[in-house]
């Protein structure tokens, strides 16, 4: 009996390591994390082209929707009680895409927010909502979460209703606040509707914070959907074909494998799970959610010490960077040592 051996084929052949299943996973590890940097990168750059909001509330009369025979006090009036205008720019329109919560934790859309003072009707805060609510659907919106009542004042940190102003042991401050809130959605705009009552003062001083108000965002354009799966595409390939380039230069040499493949073995899980636009928004519409998840994964993380590099990006260029060096400094051998892993016999 003869044996013949078979020219090896398949994706571990394609990868330069015929005999080597853990490049296969590695490559693919290698992609989802390219995928989601590129999805991030294209979604950042088509950001930029999105319609401003600046002016939309009041040219379409969604103050006078929301508080019909009130004062509305908004970014374009200078408000120091509203958020936008003082920390973001001189003007409405040099609001970002994305902002930091008030609390420095966390990114969310960029917004426009308006606001009332105080008032007998603000006060019964579930019933003036409601009002609020049946306005809007009569108006046209969509409404995406039911009222949430909660303690505290939810300080635009959707990402958990975390009653932040409500009374703990050892606070100086008594509170009775309670807030309530829900969100719709029309013509491309998501708003969102809080009202609080009580206060939020030592010795019940009056708390501007504790009022009805709104902010209004613009959601995801749909021409931003096919940049970002785009990118997300350009990037799997990018992520494949490299980690194939680095596979097959370095292949035959024993001590250049070892050195690209091991900084990328030790940060592949972490990396990969990192990367990934994983984002809660508890009581927001979910595509703020996957949009919030990419932006994080190339803007600094002030909230934890980062102000200038994403902790993501520099685990990437961690894990990469050496093997993309050793690649092309290394001179391609025939096939040799191989210590990519589970090496096994070539098949006869």
């Amino acid at each position: 009996m003869t044996s013949s051996m078979r020219e090896p084929t398949g994706l571990r052949a394609r990868l330069g390591r015929p005999g080597s299943r853990s490049v296969v996973v590695l490559a693919t590890l290698a992609a989802i994390v390219a995928g989601c940097f590129g999805a991030a990168g294209m979604s950042l750059l088509g950001w930029q082209f999105a319609p401003p909001l600046a002016g939309v509330v009041r040219a379409q009369g969604i103050d006078r929707e929301v508080f019909p025979g009130l004062t509305v006090r908004g970014c374009e009036d200078g408000s120091q009680d509203v958020f936008s205008p003082e920390d973001y720019g001189l003007s409405c329109a040099h609001v970002p895409p994305f902002v930091l919560n008030p609390d420095g934790e966390g990114t969310r859309y960029g917004f426009m927010e308006y606001r009332v003072d105080p008032s007998a009707a603000t006060r019964d805060n579930v019933a003036f909502t409601t009002a609020v609510r049946d306005r809007l659907v009569d108006a046209g919106w969509r409404i995406g979460s039911d009222i949430r009542v909660h303690d505290g004042i939810d300080d635009l940190d959707t990402s958990v209703l975390d009653g932040t102003s409500a009374p703990f042991p050892g606070n100086d401050v008594e509170t009775n606040v309670r807030e309530a809130t829900f969100w719709a959605t029309r013509d491309g705009l998501v708003l969102e509707f809080f009202n609080a009552t009580g206060t939020d003062s030592p010795y019940g001083a009056a708390d501007p914070d504790v009022t009805a108000r709104f902010t209004v965002a613009r959601s995801a354009p749909w021409w931003l959907w096919a940049m970002t799966a785009t990118g997300a595409l350009l990037g799997v390939a990018a992520g494949w074909l490299l980690t194939g380039w680095i596979s097959r230069r370095t292949e035959g040499d024993g001590a250049s494998t070892f050195i690209a493949a091991l900084p990328a073995w030790l940060c592949a899980i972490p990396l990969t799970v990192a990367a990934l636009p994983l984002n809660e928004q508890v009581g927001r519409p979910w595509s703020e959610g996957v949009f919030v998840g990419l932006h994080a994964k190339l803007a600094p993380w002030p909230d934890l010490g980062f102000d200038y590099v994403n902790p993501v990006a520099g685990l990437a260029v961690a894990a990469f960077l050496p093997a993309l060096l050793v690649a092309a400094l290394t001179r391609r051998t025939p096939a040799g040592d191989r210590l990519w892993g589970d090496d096994s016999a070539e098949a006869r």
